[in-house]
C-alpha cells in the first residue's frame, strides 16, 4: 500500500509540473505579439526615411502615440546607435515606456530598432520604390514586460491587437502627411497610392 501510495504521488507530481510547464508555455505565447504590415507612402525611400530616422520629432507628427520622447543617443550619421526613450499611447488606458535602439541601418533599404522596457523584441523596416510610392514594410515581433499587460494579455490580447493597429494606421496616415509637409512636390500624388495594410496581427508563433 505504501508503495503505491508513492507512486501515486509521484504520477501527481509529475502531472502539476507537466500542466505548471504547459501554463508557462501558454503564457508565454500569449505575451508575444507579432506584427507585420505594409504602408505605402507616395513620396521616395530617401524622403520616408528621412522622416522615420528624425525620431526627435515624432511627439509632432506622431502625437496621438508618441507621447514623450527624449534622444539619448544621436548615434552615427546614418542612424545607427541613435538611442531615444518614448512614452506611448493608443485609445486603451495605459502608457508603454520603451528604449529604442537603432542597431542596423542600410540607407534608404532598411532598418532595425530594438525594443526594451514594457516592451522588448525587434522592429525590422524594409523600404522598396515603386513608381511614385514607397511601400515601406514592417515586422515587429515583441514580449510583453510590464506585469499587469502580462498578467492582462491571455485575456486581453484582442484589445491590445486593435489598440496597436489603431496607432499604426494614424501612424501612416501622419507620416504620409509629414513626407508631404517636407517634400511640397509630393504634392501632386497625395491622393494616390497610400495605403494601410495588415499582415499579420498578434500571431503568437
Amino acid at each position: 500500500m505504501l508503495c503505491l501510495l508513492r507512486l501515486m504521488d509521484s504520477k501527481f507530481a509529475a502531472t502539476v509540473k507537466s500542466l505548471q510547464a504547459a501554463l508557462r508555455r501558454y503564457l508565454v505565447r500569449t505575451c508575444r505579439y507579432h506584427f507585420i504590415e505594409e504602408w505605402h507612402i507616395p513620396g521616395t525611400r530617401e524622403q520616408v526615411a528621412e522622416v522615420i530616422l528624425d525620431t526627435h520629432k515624432l511627439s509632432g507628427w506622431w502625437a496621438a502615440t508618441f507621447r514623450s520622447v527624449c534622444v539619448t543617443d544621436h548615434g552615427a550619421e546614418d542612424g545607427t546607435g541613435k538611442e531615444f526613450q518614448a512614452v506611448v499611447q493608443g485609445w486603451l488606458p495605459y502608457r508603454l515606456q520603451m528604449t529604442f535602439v537603432i542597431t542596423d541601418v542600410i540607407l534608404p533599404e532598411r532598418f532595425q530598432v530594438q525594443v526594451s522596457g514594457d516592451l522588448e523584441g525587434t522592429g525590422t523596416a524594409l523600404l522598396e520604390q515603386q513608381d511614385g510610392v514607397v511601400r515601406l514594410h514592417f515586422d515587429w515581433d515583441v514580449r510583453v514586460r510590464r506585469r499587469l499587460l502580462r498578467s492582462m494579455s491571455p485575456v486581453l490580447k484582442p484589445l491590445i491587437c486593435t489598440n496597436y493597429l489603431w496607432n499604426m494606421s494614424i501612424g501612416h496616415r501622419r507620416m504620409a502627411c509629414e513626407v508631404i509637409r517636407r517634400n511640397p512636390d509630393c504634392v501632386a500624388s497625395a491622393g494616390r497610392g497610400s495605403r494601410f495594410i495588415p499582415l499579420v496581427v498578434g500571431a503568437a508563433d
